[in-house]
């Protein structure tokens, strides 16, 4: 193994360690009804954390503001009593094509209520990992793909933060909304990025 190797594979290990020391004990929340699991798979290339999203099919956001592209984490739906990390993988699989066994568990968020006036009725268990080589592609969206990759830096210091009211079956309602690298993010993948930044000493 190469010096330069090894110098790569020491700060990867670094950070796991840093961040799984930062989430604390194995959280073992699950849902008491359906919920939905999330897949955080951070990565490094070019010497910074990535994350991938895939597309979301937002059409309250479209409608307002339809030359952007609306991300979301990967996720997954559960049953009551299920465990988060089944979700996520499937996540991983189904959104990414990353299999779930070459991934490394490095701990899970607190389980995330977004506002019922967003219409989600559900909590959202995030799960974080840590995404071995090959990581998933750079790939644009609307060429048979909805995968985009972001440094968690872009997200830390976005192009733009903002609170807006939009409308939700009917109802205005104000969410968080977070433009970064030409990409907009919203409501609970804002609130749960929020929490993982908070985690690394980052923040909007």
């Amino acid at each position: 193994m190469s010096e330069a190797r090894q110098t790569t594979d020491a700060q990867s290990q670094n950070w796991i360690l840093e961040l799984r020391a930062r989430l604390g004990s194995e959280r073992q929340e699950r849902p008491a009804q359906e919920g939905v699991a999330l897949f955080i798979g951070l990565f490094v290339e070019e010497g910074q954390l990535w994350l991938p999203f895939v597309e979301d099919l937002a059409e309250h956001l479209a409608d307002e503001d339809p030359g952007g592209t609306h991300l979301a984490l990967p996720a997954a739906e559960i049953d009551a009593g299920a465990d988060p990390w089944s979700g996520a993988a499937r996540a991983a699989v189904d959104a990414l094509g990353v299999d779930p066994a070459a991934v490394l568990r490095i701990g899970r968020l607190a389980p995330h209520w977004p506002d019922p006036a967003l219409g989600l009725e559900t909590a959202f268990y995030p799960c974080v990992t840590a995404i071995p080589p090959p990581h998933p592609p750079r790939l644009p969206l609307g060429e048979g793909t909805a995968l985009v990759r972001l440094p968690l830096l872009t997200l830390a210091s976005p192009d733009r933060a903002e609170r807006r009211e939009i409308q939700i079956e009917g109802r205005r309602v104000e969410v968080d909304i977070v433009h970064a690298g030409g990409h907009t993010l919203w409501g609970p993948t804002v609130a749960v990025l929020d929490d993982l930044m908070a985690r690394f000493g980052l923040g909007n």
